[in-house]
């Protein structure tokens, strides 16, 4: 979980980066600011934050807590490698004091967000670096692997499993007992039911699958 005495450093001056600020007020977290490998960002502010350098730079704040906030997976598994590649980080974990998450029926891995009004039941387990945005349904004896991503208002039956760095996009349902397969992205308001193949876009209800992706 996150560690009140140490200040949080976001990495990744975007969208979900002003979200990860905006929990970390209501977490009572300090945010000493921003990392992003933008230069025209360098020096700036974004978010009424400071921008403090670039991604490499996180060796200077060590004392610090960080959390990578890229909804795209393959992106973010990009930036933790590299940031790994510097030493070893410790990464924050941070749940809504608005979302249902009970630690003895739910695990969550370092690195990851549980936002505003989501529900986890019974036997839950989220990995290493996931985001489960705003409004999400999940169901009991889900598995979240590595790196997975759902986007606001995603309901996800019991015995779910979502394979590492797969994407599942907002107002979408996957039925009980379907595994999303690594890298795959499911689009918006769509309904999975089968189960899925690596590395694949799929759309619609039913959702079918529409063109090949990145490797993940």
């Amino acid at each position: 979980m996150h560690d009140t005495t140490r200040e949080l450093i976001i990495v990744g001056a975007s969208g979900l980066g002003k979200e990860v600020a905006w929990l970390a007020a209501r977490l009572k977290l300090t945010v000493r600011g921003f990392l992003d490998d933008s230069d025209e960002l360098a020096g700036q502010r974004f978010a009424g934050l400071p921008v403090l350098g670039r991604v490499v730079d996180w060796p200077a704040h060590d004392d610090c807590q960080f959390l990578v906030a890229m909804a795209a997976p393959r992106v973010k598994r990009r930036v933790v490698e590299r940031m790994q590649d510097a030493g070893s980080p410790r990464y924050a974990t941070l749940i809504d004091p608005a979302a249902m998450v009970e630690p003895e029926f739910t695990r969550v891995g370092e690195g990851s967000i549980v936002c505003a009004g989501s529900v986890c039941t019974a036997d839950v387990i989220i990995g290493r670096h996931c985001v489960v945005n705003k409004l999400c349904s999940i169901g009991h004896d889900v598995q979240l692997k590595d790196y997975a991503t759902l986007s606001p208002k995603v309901m996800l039956g019991g015995h779910v499993v979502v394979e590492r760095g797969a994407e599942i996009g907002a107002m979408s349902c996957v039925r009980q007992g379907t595994v999303i397969a690594s890298g795959v992205m499911v689009g918006m308001g769509s309904v999975v039911c089968k189960p899925t193949e690596l590395n694949t876009l799929y759309l619609g209800s039913p959702a079918r699958p529409i063109k090949s992706l990145e490797l993940f």
